[in-house]
């Protein structure tokens, strides 16, 4: 299997639309075409992407030799998906504000469960 294969069964398995990669990982589609049509190899900056990004691994990218990654459902369990989805069509305002409310509900969180274990 080549490095484009892999690439490709890799995002077509977990779902992943080329769009998707390229937002997440600052991959152009095109460059991630490429790859997967076996027309490019992924520069470094590719491959640390893809690894930082999704935890693949830079070996199992080039050769296929080590352990295949983890599925995209082992990345997230079913709320954290429902969370992202719901999250994702926000504009950068919105997910500031979100991330605000979540900060501050963890930290009332905290206290309440500190008063709880010192009682």
């Amino acid at each position: 299997m080549t490095i484009g294969e892999r690439l490709k069964d890799w995002r077509t398995s977990n779902s992943f639309s080329m769009a998707e990669i390229s937002k997440n990982t600052g991959i152009s589609t095109g460059n991630i075409a490429m790859l997967e049509n076996g027309r490019s190899l992924p520069s470094s900056k590719a491959l640390l992407a893809l690894h930082n990004e999704y935890g693949l691994s830079i070996d199992w990218i080039l050769t296929g030799k080590e352990k295949a990654p983890p599925e995209k459902a082992q990345l997230f369990d079913d709320t954290m998906k429902e969370i992202i989805n719901m999250i994702y069509p926000l504009c950068e305002k919105q997910k500031i504000e979100i991330l605000g409310m979540l900060k501050y509900y963890m930290t009332v969180n905290q206290h309440e469960y500190l008063h709880k274990v010192s009682n």
